[in-house]
């Protein structure tokens, strides 16, 4: 998913002074924040400012190496590689550049002798939006499968581009994908990362050490899965449909009594009217999956139903009402660990305590988004 933390809060500050929030950002390892505000930088510095060609190396430094965002961070460190008067900086933006250009152009990051065994799968190899349609009918006439399977995947996965393939045409399918600036890569099936099924947390809280947790269930201890254990989060607003009783007011008049436990029309005792009707509403609930490692499990929070611990961290006592808080409380407590900036690019701007707009259709397609993401932590 493409990074689309807002920095509202820097659209007034002078230009120089992006400069250094950006370093105090990434000084601190907020990488995500340091991006955006280099960009920023970017985007309003004059032509001719001579800061221009740093910031450009630096913004693409931290893109590429801390953020993964290859494709951003090619045309930065171009540009820096062009113009920066330091020749050290110049060459090492330039070198860096074009890893990049050959990473982006590998599809297949294993050898070809563990393709041959059986199926594969066909994966984007980065985040941003994409043409569906454009995308589809390549792999629709490259691999031989039907348009509308391929969009309807394409668009409940976000990255799973084709499953099942035969290996040597999953790389005709890369390379066409390639071809039009879409890099992908290709896993066999049985090395493919299995998704864990999620178990619901009914109380959670984290702390120096770690995040404590219960999961749902009647006596269920609570558990310490310390930071070096976390391994991915993923946030998003997840749709879903429940059955609703309301009162429908149809402007008729009720009397005291019920005959069978229905309301009965003034006037008529020998029919009854029930004013209580059931619909289908569809709700969203901001739902995040927290993966850890030994053993590999997936926790699950949902906002309004999941509970939080009140720890005390420095002498001090943490009480949450909301996801967003947790969550926020969450990436400070584990800041330096992996989880940091995966949880961060995914959903939540923490600058502005909120989430930002990642939303699915169902549950089952927030499970083939964490899939493809769980491949990209493994092998991108």
């Amino acid at each position: 998913m493409r990074l689309e933390l807002r920095c509202g809060r820097f659209k007034q500050t002078d230009v120089g002074t992006l400069v250094i929030l950006a370093d105090a950002f990434h000084k601190s390892r907020v990488h995500p924040v340091a991006f955006e505000v280099y960009q920023e930088f970017l985007t309003r510095a004059a032509p001719d400012d001579v800061r221009r060609p740093e910031v450009a190396f630096r913004a693409g430094l931290t893109a590429a190496r801390h953020l993964r965002l290859y494709a951003a961070a090619l045309p930065l460190l171009e540009k820096a590689a062009d113009s920066h008067e330091e020749p050290q900086k110049a060459a090492m933006a330039a070198a860096e550049a074009m890893a990049l250009k050959e990473a982006l152009a590998v599809v297949v990051p294993q050898t070809d002798d563990m393709l041959l065994s059986g199926p594969v799968t066909v994966l984007r190899r980065t985040s941003g939006r994409i043409d569906i349609s454009k995308v589809g009918r390549i792999v629709s006439e490259t691999g031989g499968r039907a348009l509308a399977d391929v969009t309807q995947m394409l668009r409940s996965s976000v990255g799973i581009i084709a499953a099942d393939l035969e290996p040597i045409v999953a790389k005709r399918v890369a390379g066409r994908l390639q071809e039009e600036g879409v890099p992908a890569m290709i896993i066999p099936a049985d090395r493919l990362v299995a998704l864990p099924a999620a178990e619901s947390v009914r109380l959670a809280g984290v702390d120096r050490r770690g995040i404590h947790l219960a999961v749902a269930g009647k006596g269920t201890p609570v558990v310490l899965k310390q930071w070096d254990k976390v391994f991915y989060a993923s946030a998003g607003r997840v749709r879903s449909q429940r059955m609703k009783t309301a009162f429908v007011d149809t402007g008729v008049e009720w009397r005291t009594g019920f005959y069978g436990g229905m309301g009965v029309k003034s006037g008529a005792p020998g029919w009854s009217i029930d004013p209580y009707r059931k619909r289908t509403e569809v709700v969203e609930n901001t739902t995040v999956d927290i993966f850890t490692l030994d053993p590999f499990q997936c926790y699950r929070f949902v906002d309004g139903e999941t509970g939080f611990l009140t720890l005390e961290v420095d002498r001090t006592q943490k009480r949450h009402s909301r996801l967003c808080d947790f969550m926020c409380e969450f990436l400070g407590c584990g800041i330096g660990v992996p989880i940091g900036e995966g949880a961060w690019i995914s959903a939540l701007d923490v600058t502005e305590r909120r989430w930002r707009e990642l939303t699915f259709d169902s549950i089952t397609n927030f499970d083939r988004y964490n899939y493809w993401r769980l491949q990209l932590e493994q092998y991108g």
